[in-house]
């Protein structure tokens, strides 16, 4: 009976125990909160508060709060920040220290990338120095990273800094100015090394398969601007101390004609009216009136020249010249060149449609180089002979494009003009690199029957490149000569600049040419039994003469079987855009004949 009274004696003393620590916990955590509630009214132990609770992990701030955080170190380092969107995407814009930099935050994302974009450029042969210099920043960088993009259109590389950030509000400030000023470090050493290089010509051969596919898609969009060509294009072309850009060549090439007799000549700039001495002026350096012992004394300057062409010695022609400073270089500087040959007036001998009473405009871009021949020589020797050594140890995938073609030459100066010409070609100066390339044409052509298929093949390539020329000069009947012997080839490349050319030259054989290709193309299909779908290139070639019959039949104002044609393409992603622009035009074009 004790016993039983003890163990219940016990138990409540246990229960009550229990409860009463029940109790304790309780108001423990009841003034826990009835504190942090009072503590969060007061902006100082708010922030406090929320750094507790969330303990020691990283903070992951809302795409908000860190656009917040930010604007506000931003505007503590004295930055004019602008906002825009992409997307969901935040975009910042501001400039530091005359830097130009962008902030992207992205939605779902605790990082913020701050990136400075474009902070230098050179031509795509120097991508593999470019590429070295990057990886070397991003074995040694802390948080940033160096980047480049490929510029197929202009032919160069651009180099970029980005830097992920995860951003405070208490280190933001800091954070931000240490990473700017980390940017501006790195970009003035990849400066340097890279000037450093260039100058002792060290740098890397370009001699992978990017390297190979950034030219390779540089000849694609060359062939596609031709492509869409409806006016003419532009044209760039160099000079330098010992080949100057003289009146008398910018002749030859534009009006295709040794044969011009100058009448009168003048120069008009700022500093008044000059007339040039007629017997001179075919000779008269275009530089001169803008440069002088290499820096540009002038902005711009209009020249005046009459003279008579023997073609057609009854008329007297105007030519106007107009001549201004471009952005330069260290290595170069440059001008542009706005040519109008003033049409003649309707008369007994000039109908409506002649020639001469056609508008000739063309702008040009010169490029007047500070480079000495003889560096430019001691580079082809350095290249030259290292495609030789290449080629004898049977290493022929390690050269790069212009190597490969001087691979073969045992000819120095032919080998020059073979080198020196590629290089111009691929930056689009083809006044230029026609001079090289038609003089090592002039030498293979005669030991044609005497070479292997390897440099047989070579020989192609330089036709190819000369055709190439000639039809960015738009002289059709130059260009034609030149790719008419690369079809048997049978190469995407060769053949459709060789549509380009009978097309944009209105020639009556593009139609027919076209059907005959795309018919066999066809017929190649339908036999293969392989289940594979076709290659892409070959795909983009069947888009490319589809457009191009396309072009023709408008040209032809053949109008019904265009439209035929075109709606088709329609339904093909890589023609649709083109459909829709061609099917407007022809409409515009109908309604314009409706209502003449």
């Amino acid at each position: 009976m004790h016993r039983i009274f003890y163990d219940e004696w016990r138990m409540t003393i246990i229960l009550t125990n229990m409860n009463f620590l029940f109790f304790d916990r309780l108001l423990g955590w009841v003034l826990l909160i009835a504190l942090m509630a009072i503590a969060l009214r007061v902006p100082f132990f708010r922030d406090r508060v929320r750094r507790w609770m969330r303990g020691k992990e990283t903070i992951k701030m809302s795409q908000k709060e860190n656009k917040a955080v930010v604007t506000k170190a931003l505007k503590a380092l004295n930055c004019t920040l602008e906002w825009g969107k992409d997307d969901a995407d935040l975009i910042g814009k501001y400039d530091f220290q005359s830097g130009h930099f962008r902030i992207r935050i992205k939605e779902k994302d605790p990082y913020v990338q701050l990136s400075y974009l474009f902070f230098f450029e050179t031509p795509i042969e120097n991508i593999a120095l470019v590429r070295t210099l990057c990886n070397q920043c991003n074995i040694n960088a802390e948080s940033l990273r160096m980047v480049y993009t490929i510029n197929s259109e202009q032919s160069i590389v651009d180099v970029h800094l980005i830097a992920g950030l995860m951003v405070t509000e208490n280190y933001a400030t800091e954070m931000l100015r240490h990473t700017m000023s980390d940017i501006f470090a790195w970009q003035n050493a990849f400066v340097k090394h890279f000037g450093e290089a260039i100058k002792d010509g060290t740098q890397v051969a370009l001699t992978d398969a990017e390297t190979d596919n950034a030219l390779f898609n540089r000849e694609l969009y060359l062939l596609r601007e031709q492509e869409m060509l409806h006016q003419m294009g532009q044209e760039d072309w160099r000079q330098n101390a010992d080949q100057p850009m003289s009146i008398g060549r910018l002749l030859r090439t534009l009006l295709e004609t040794d044969s011009v007799s100058p009448v009168r000549m003048t120069l008009k700039a700022r500093d008044g009216v000059s007339e040039i001495d007629k017997e001179k002026s075919l000779d008269y350096d275009l530089a001169d009136a803008l440069i002088t012992e290499g820096r540009f004394v002038r902005n711009e300057a209009t020249i005046g020249l009459d003279f008579y062409d023997a073609r057609k010695p009854e008329h007297r022609r105007h030519l106007i010249i107009d001549i201004r400073q471009e952005r330069g270089t260290d290595a170069s500087l440059y001008y542009r060149l706005t040519v109008t040959l003033v049409p003649l007036s309707l008369g007994k001998t000039v109908t409506a449609v002649s020639a001469e009473h056609q508008p000739k405009v063309w702008s040009v871009l010169v490029a007047y180089d500070l480079s000495t021949p003889e560096q430019r020589l001691s580079e082809f020797r350095y290249m030259w002979k290292e495609a030789l050594e290449k080629a004898k140890q049977n290493k022929e995938d390690e050269l790069n494009d212009e190597q490969r073609l001087i691979s073969e030459c045992m000819d120095p100066k032919t080998g020059y003009n073979l080198y020196r010409g590629r290089m111009l070609f691929g930056q689009k100066r083809y006044l230029e690199a026609l001079q090289h390339l038609e003089n090592a044409f002039i030498v293979l052509h005669r030991q044609y029957h005497k070479m292997g298929p390897s440099a047989q093949e070579k020989f192609f390539s330089v036709c190819y490149f000369i055709g190439f020329c000639y039809s960015e000069l738009r002289l059709y009947k130059q260009a034609y000569y030149y790719l008419e012997m690369t079809i048997p080839l049978r190469r995407v490349t060769y053949t459709e600049e060789y549509i380009n050319i009978l097309v944009n030259s209105h020639d009556f054989r593009a139609i027919d040419v076209i059907n005959g290709l795309l018919t066999e193309l066809e017929n190649a299909q339908a036999i293969d039994d392989d289940e594979d779908s076709p290659q892409e290139h070959m795909i983009g070639f069947i888009n490319f003469l589809k457009r191009r019959k396309a072009y023709v039949y408008i040209d032809l104002e053949r109008y019904d079987e265009a439209e035929k044609l075109l709606k088709k393409m329609l339904d093909e992603p890589e023609n649709s855009d083109f459909a829709i622009s061609e099917l407007a035009y022809i409409r515009k074009l109908k309604d314009r004949n409706a209502n003449p």
